[in-house]
């Protein structure tokens, strides 16, 4: 079937907070290259696109829903809400054309 789309189950979206949480990714939820790879991962079925677009638009509103402690939410928050300028970004390189943050290792 062209065009169809297969709707996320719970499970999905508690993966995507999971693979967040593991791999210490909260400060990288803006830009492209944490959403790249995990999709390159091969846990989810699903592109970089639609996983980021899921998360941004019903996850992130949605979290208290779900299976999450409350200090892994407000992580994901505050993670999410920071800024180039924020203390916790200092070992993060902010690419302006990119709209994405590298973190150096």
């Amino acid at each position: 079937m062209s065009g169809y789309r297969r709707e996320y189950t719970r499970d999905e979206d508690q993966q995507i907070v999971d693979y967040i949480l593991q791999n210490d990714a909260v400060y990288k939820l803006r830009g492209t290259a944490m959403w790249k790879q995990m999709e390159q991962s091969k846990q989810f079925d699903r592109t970089w696109q639609s996983l980021k677009n899921r998360f941004l638009k019903k996850i992130y509103d949605n979290m208290h829903l779900m299976d999450i402690e409350h200090a892994d939410s407000e992580k994901i928050r505050k993670g999410f809400q920071a800024t180039k300028n924020d203390p916790k970004m200092k070992d993060c390189k902010y690419t302006k054309q990119q709209h994405d943050v590298e973190f150096s290792d």
